[in-house]
């Protein structure tokens, strides 16, 4: 097995064993940019939910914790919620409570952070609470001026009476873990992982006692308190009823196994909605406590894993990238009348003026020896400007995995893994719709556009007959609606193509392991190997052509420049490392723009391309995948923060 392939199935087998977000504290880099060149260099817009964990309601605002920020939605109309303002926090969001004008984090790195929203779309910090044995919270609660912090090490009672100025009043230690808290005026109850229920008497807030103690069957996560009952979610066992009447003997009276692990609770009426993670929403009557019954299942709510209600409406975190918004004025008939879903995991983007197009997608080409899933994936267009947060227009579901992603005067052009090419009518950018289909043998990866020609970056073909190598695919479409394969080109050259430039008569290739791979195609029915170019070190997995040079991403070696100006001699002229695997360039101007994965976003001076010069950095959270540039703006797709948009790049004058 290759070392790229390698590495990409230890990585899609840590994603698949962290899924279920338990013990998901990541380590983060700082996220300040650094510029060599002097000055501050920052997004100047976001589209990023990253991945929700849960959400509270306050009039017509959705406030949602999330990995790495608190996201902020307008939600006056249900049916089409908007992203108004993003507050990145120093390590993942775990929960979120608000209060009058402030809205309360809890955050594993840093601790409470007391946010300023009285006005939600310019959200400001007003204070942090962090201590050396701290709790790294994992849920909160408010009641009146006390918040409850729970996480790693137990309970923190924190006055905010003066939101800017919070204090610790108390500790309680645990022995378990605790994940969620419920709170009434006389105890705070808490969900302790395989502790069960924990009963705390507040009656001095000073001196919380442990008074009271149920055990679950399994890891209770999160636990909803009404009258004389918590309402416990409890992983595998479903949704436990546990009769608090006597704090000093909580006993279980009722029980429902729902579908999947449930991890959150909420309560409207005579109804608990759990959220089911792998097992969707379920919808469970309470009426008679000792006798729970689900009465419907919404199986589209994703990963759900944090819930909200307001009013007639039930808001569900999808831990994949989505909020959810339900009607559930008849629960026994719940049903979805809004979704606003961030690119999650995203792998290609395009860009068309102020329209980005993002795909996203966590599976890889793999060889035949490795099952290729046949998951489902998104193409999501979103407007973006330098004066607002980035708007989603339209999101399509797709056949296939999607990886990439180009257009060219009104269409779309998608690499759709095992469906090939996928043609998008995207004359109006609120309905995209599907126009045309052309297969490839294989899985295709990237798609580029000259005229009437796509090239397509084709890995792993199989066929009746076994084993077919890997090709690049080049399709007519002249008439979009009606794709046509006119040649393609697989020899052994051709061992694992990941990219694909078209410029002039030439098709340049990143391929895994050749290298650069140079063809001619000005007859698309024959094309020929003119030159290849293998890289010194690292695996080839995006290129860019700007003039006279090539600009080739090595993933953990980094970028490499190669002269192309005689395109049958192509020559390493220079070689730029980076701090983690440059996974996708885009040159603009003088610089070039590199996704560099856990690193983030760096920019190179290549004026002197011989030379390039290493001027600025911003750091994300979580994993860049995809760069592109176009129109004055530079959009960076992240695993975790989304879609970010930069302007291109200007140094201060000295």
């Amino acid at each position: 097995m290759d070392r790229v392939v390698r590495r990409r199935l230890i990585l899609l087998a840590c994603s698949a064993a962290f899924s279920i977000p338990l013990f998901a504290f990541a380590l983060r880099a700082s996220r300040q940019p650094a510029c060599s060149e002097g000055g501050t260099w920052a997004p100047v817009a976001q589209l990023a939910h990253g991945a929700p964990l849960n959400l509270v309601v306050q009039g017509p605002y959705a406030y949602v914790a999330a990995s790495g920020a608190m996201t902020i939605l307008d939600v006056s109309n249900p049916a089409r919620p908007v992203q108004v303002a993003h507050f990145d926090t120093p390590g993942t969001a775990f929960d979120v409570a608000v209060s009058g004008t402030h809205a309360y984090v809890a955050d594993d790195i840093g601790g409470l952070q007391v946010i300023d929203v009285s006005d939600p779309t310019r959200p400001r910090l007003c204070a942090s609470l962090v201590a050396r044995n701290g709790p790294h919270p994992r849920a909160i609660a408010l009641n009146g001026k006390q918040l409850y912090l729970t996480g790693e090490s137990g309970l923190w009672v924190v006055d905010i009476s003066d939101p800017a100025r919070p204090v610790v009043k108390s500790r309680w230690q645990s022995d378990h873990y605790p994940l969620g808290v419920g709170v009434d005026d006389a105890c705070a109850y808490i969900a302790d992982a395989w502790g069960g229920l924990r009963v705390l008497a507040m009656s001095d807030p000073l001196r919380p006692v442990a008074v009271g103690r149920c055990e679950t069957p399994d890891w209770a996560m999160q636990v909803e308190v009404r009258g004389r009952y918590a309402y416990v979610a409890a992983k595998a066992s479903g949704l436990r009823v546990i009769d608090i009447a006597d704090p000093a003997r909580p006993v279980e009276v009722g029980a429902c196994i729902t579908r999947g692990h449930a991890m959150g609770v909420a309560l409207s009426g005579h109804f608990s909605f759990v959220a089911g993670y792998d097992g969707g929403l379920s919808v469970v009557d309470v009426s008679q406590p000792d006798k729970p019954q689900e009465i419907a299942h919404c199986g589209d709510a994703g990963r759900a894993v944090g819930l909200a209600v307001s009013g007639p409406f039930l808001y569900v975190a999808d831990h994949r990238g989505a909020i959810h918004l339900y009607d559930i004025s008849n629960p026994a008939q719940a049903r979805e009348v809004g979704r606003l879903s961030a690119p999650g995991q995203p792998r290609g983007l395009g860009v068309s003026g102020r329209r980005v197009f993002i795909t996203n997608g966590c599976d890889f080409p793999l060889p035949k020896s490795f099952e290729l899933p046949e998951d489902s994936s998104t193409l999501h267009v979103v407007r973006v400007s330098a004066a607002r947060v980035p708007r989603e227009l339209h999101t399509v579901s797709l056949p296939a995995s999607a990886f990439g992603v180009t257009s060219s005067d009104r269409y779309v052009y998608l690499a759709n893994g095992r469906k090939g090419l996928q043609v998008l009518d995207a004359s109006c950018p609120r309905r995209l719709t599907s126009v045309g289909a052309c297969s490839t043998p294989g899985s295709a990866v990237d798609v580029a556009i000259s005229g009437a020609l796509a090239a397509v970056a084709d890995h792993y073909g199989y066929t009746s007959g076994g084993a077919k190598p890997s090709s690049l695919q080049l399709i007519d479409v002249s008439r979009p609606t009606c794709p046509l394969t006119v040649g393609h080109y697989d020899n052994d050259a051709m061992q694992s193509p990941w990219a694909v430039v078209l410029r002039g008569r030439y098709a340049y290739v990143a391929d895994q392991i050749a290298g650069l791979v140079i063809l001619d195609v000005s007859d698309p029915a024959q094309p020929r190997e003119v030159a290849r170019c293998a890289v010194p070190k690292g695996s080839t997995s995006a290129i860019d052509v700007v003039g006279t040079h090539a600009y080739v991403t090595a993933e953990d070696a980094g970028l490499y420049v190669i002269d192309v100006r005689n395109p049958k001699k192509p020559t390493v002229v220079a070689h730029s490392p980076t701090p983690d695997d440059a996974w996708d360039v885009a040159v603009s101007g003088v610089y070039a723009y590199l996704a560099a994965a856990g690193a983030g976003l760096r920019i190179l001076d290549v004026s002197n391309p011989a030379r390039p010069r290493h001027v600025a950095d911003w750091n994300t959270p979580g994993v860049a995948s995809a760069v592109a540039a176009g129109d004055g703006f530079v959009c960076l797709a992240d695993a975790d923060w989304g879609l970010l948009v930069f302007r291109e790049y200007s140094p201060l004058p000295r």
